[in-house]
């Protein structure tokens, strides 16, 4: 044993030189990935979805509530004469950005029955319907288009 900055150190520490050699290599250093920009839990977008429909005087009803956190949303938007719309959100690759997509369309009985279908392979899924006859349901309104 030798005493060294006030601590003992036992022969066993490893020598100096030795531990030298077992830093990182510096020959294939990666670049740094880029950051991704924290996603808002789908619960709390939901609830500021349905307030801002409220507000803009559209019925709105949760008709299968998904995973608080992460569950995946979709907008059934019902318009006049028995027509409707299933909007989802997708990762573009391309671009990068969160886009809403068309998932169904069609009689509303037929885009009942392709979510009940996507409701059975995802039970996370959140299933959103509103009524607006225009048939944009705000979603490309600012805070509500993109993360």
């Amino acid at each position: 044993m030798t005493v060294g900055w006030q601590w003992p150190v036992w022969t066993t520490a490893m020598p100096a030189t030795k531990s030298m050699k077992r830093r990182p290599s510096t020959s294939h250093t990666s670049a740094p990935r880029a950051r991704r920009r924290a996603r808002l839990a789908s619960g709390v977008w939901v609830a500021a979805y349905l307030a801002r429909l409220r507000l803009a005087g559209l019925a709105a009803y949760v008709v299968a509530k998904g995973d608080p956190t992460a569950g995946a949303v979709v907008v059934k938007i019902v318009q006049s004469q028995g027509r409707a719309r299933a909007m989802v959100r997708r990762f573009d690759f391309e671009t990068g950005a969160r886009l809403w997509q068309v998932l169904a369309e069609g009689a509303e009985a037929e885009v009942d029955a392709v979510l009940q279908r996507e409701r059975g392979r995802d039970r996370d899924l959140w299933v959103i319907d509103v009524e607006d006859a225009t048939g944009a349901a705000l979603l490309d309104a600012e805070g509500l288009a993109s993360d």
